[in-house]
């Protein structure tokens, strides 16, 4: 058990290839991809609330990443090491909490484009279960990771308490995962529902939204792997690139320079403000249903 304290403990593997240098790049990276997202808002973008879920969360990494800053200065020794690690912890969880959101509302919002459809209160319930749930395996996340750091400064190490925060852990994680992957799946499963001439059209959104949710399984693997190891190349900031950084950016990025307001046509975004979502499907997506269609003649 003494392994699990002092410069071999898991505090030790865990700020393992922490650079300051790169934390700064970091950053200053998130801090300007902030900056872009809330320019993206302010200037009228569609998907608000989406979008200041992303602001949100590139505010949640800059802390993150200031935090590991100072965590590369501070030896696992200090008193203070602690303190560091876990407010890092806490905001890197609850940031992907963020980012998750706002995957979920731009498939939701894709959802309604392509059917033509407004929300009715059915479908605003399901969308706030799963907005609940999202938050419950947050704090499920956020719960194990508290509980485990605390298990470890008592001497001796709580291993009955590290045993539990890790079942927390890997619980939040594998239920992230199951509901990531159906956000994976839903834009495939709707866009193989519509006519073949509407599902040329809104490929590219489709592949993008694909592109997202798989960033965000991959992402939940590495939530999942984090919580069964406690050392090796995950536990490293090397790691932490591959398995978090890089699949953040496949999803902001996108989402910073690429305009697709209208759910319906994509290409670079150049200042243009949003228009309504609904209004632009519908005029572009005449005859979109056989079904639509004869109902809307009947009542034309």
């Amino acid at each position: 058990m003494s392994g699990l304290t002092g410069a071999n403990s898991p505090f030790a593997a865990m700020s393992k290839g922490v650079s300051l240098s790169q934390s700064i790049a970091f950053t200053v990276v998130y801090a300007l991809m902030g900056a872009a997202l809330i320019l993206r808002t302010v200037r009228g973008v569609t998907h608000k609330v989406a979008y200041i879920c992303f602001t949100i969360f590139a505010v949640f990494r800059v802390v993150t990443f200031i935090l590991r800053a100072v965590m590369s200065q501070t030896k696992p020794t200090s008193k203070h090491f602690l303190g560091v690690l876990m407010a890092s912890g806490i905001v890197m969880v609850g940031g992907f909490l963020l980012l998750v959101e706002a995957v979920f509302f731009l498939n939701i919002d894709w959802h309604y484009a392509i059917r033509g459809r407004d929300r009715d209160a059915r479908r605003r319930n399901f969308m706030k279960i799963c907005h609940a749930i999202v938050v419950i395996l947050t704090m499920l996340g956020i719960v194990g990771a508290v509980l485990m750091l605390t298990s470890l400064t008592k001497n001796p190490p709580d291993m009955k308490q590290f045993q539990v925060s890790k079942d927390l852990r890997i619980a939040s994680g594998s239920l992230f995962l199951v509901f990531c992957v159906g956000v994976m799946v839903l834009p495939i499963v709707i866009s193989l529902q519509t006519p073949h001439h509407s599902r040329i059209r809104r490929f590219p959104i489709t592949v993008l939204l694909v592109v997202f949710g798989a960033a965000l399984v991959l992402e939940c693997i590495y939530r999942i792997y984090s919580a069964v190891k406690t050392d090796g190349f995950v536990m490293t900031q090397a790691g932490l690139d591959v398995f978090l950084v890089l699949p953040e950016w496949l999803i902001l990025f996108p989402s910073i320079i690429l305009h697709f307001d209208s759910m319906g046509e994509m290409g670079f975004w150049k200042g243009q403000r949003g228009g309504p979502v609904a209004a632009v499907d519908r005029a572009g997506e005449a005859g979109f249903s056989g079904v639509e269609t004869r109902d809307s003649s009947k009542t034309g």
